[in-house]
C-alpha cells in the first residue's frame, strides 16, 4: 500500500527536528538511537512461587574465595532484590544460616534440602561459586576479578525445580571487572570483591525477572562471542 505523501513528510519532519539539537550539541548520535530503539527485555528463566520462603545459600566447594565476604555479601543483596521485587513471600535472613552452621556439628554433611527444611524455607536458591580470582597473575601489580556462579532452584520436599536440563545448573552472565590497577592493600581487596559480589548477586536475581536488556549496539560480552 503506497504511503500518503503528507504522512511521509510529517514523519521526516520528526526524525530531522529530532536529529537537530543532537547533533548541535554534540552529543553522541548513539544516545539518541537509544531513546528511539530502547533496549529490548529479556524474560525470567524461571518464575519464583511468590508465596514461598526462600533461603539464598552461596557455596564455595573447591574453597576458591579464603575470605566470607565474598559470599556473605552476595548472600544478602539477592536477599535484598528477592524481598524488594516480591519475587518471594519471605526470605531467611543470612544470620539465621550462620546460626544454623555453627550450631551444628555435621552441617556440611546435610544436603541442600535439608539445610533449607531445618530453617523452614520452601525453596532453596543454591548458588555455587564456579570460578573465582582477583589477579590473571599473583606477581602483577594489576587487579583483574573474574567470577563466575551455577545457579539452582531446589525444594525441599521435590527436589530440583530448576533448572532440569542442567545438571550442574544455570550460569548467569559472568563477572568481569577487566584490569584494574590500584594499591595493594586489605582494604582495596575487600572493596573489589564486595563489588563483585554485588555484581554476581544482580546477574543472579535478573535471572527470576523482566529486566532490560543491553542498549543496541552495544559491545558484546565474551560470552555472547561464538567460539569455534
Amino acid at each position: 500500500m503506497t504511503r500518503p505523501m503528507g504522512l511521509t513528510l510529517r514523519l521526516l519532519n520528526v526524525l530531522v527536528l529530532g536529529l537537530l539539537p543532537v547533533l548541535s550539541c554534540g552529543c553522541p548520535v548513539a544516545a539518541w538511537t537509544a531513546t528511539l530503539f530502547p533496549p529490548d527485555k529479556v524474560p525470567a528463566q524461571y518464575d519464583l512461587d511468590e508465596t514461598s520462603t526462600a533461603l539464598v545459600l552461596v557455596e564455595d566447594p573447591r574453597h576458591l574465595s579464603d575470605r566470607t565476604t565474598l559470599k556473605t555479601q552476595m548472600s544478602e543483596f539477592i536477599n535484598r532484590e528477592l524481598e524488594d521485587r516480591g519475587l518471594v513471600e519471605r526470605v531467611i535472613p543470612y544470620r539465621q544460616l550462620m546460626n544454623l552452621a555453627a550450631a551444628t556439628n555435621n552441617f556440611r554433611t546435610l544436603s541442600v534440602a535439608e539445610v533449607g527444611k531445618k530453617l523452614r524455607a520452601d525453596i532453596v536458591l543454591y548458588v555455587e561459586i564456579d570460578r573465582f580470582s582477583l589477579r590473571d597473575d599473583p606477581s602483577s601489580p594489576f587487579w583483574h576479578g573474574k567470577l563466575t556462579t551455577r545457579v539452582k532452584v531446589i525444594s525441599v520436599k521435590e527436589g530440583r525445580l530448576w533448572p532440569k536440563e542442567l545438571p550442574e545448573g544455570y550460569s548467569p552472565a559472568r563477572v568481569d571487572t577487566g584490569s584494574v590497577s590500584g594499591e595493594g592493600s586489605l582494604r582495596f581487596e575487600q572493596h573489589l570483591v564486595q563489588n563483585m559480589a554485588r555484581d554476581m548477586g544482580d546477574n543472579v536475581t535478573k535471572l527470576f525477572y523482566e529486566h532490560r536488556g543491553k542498549e543496541h549496539g552495544s559491545l558484546p560480552d565474551d560470552d555472547d562471542i561464538d567460539r569455534p
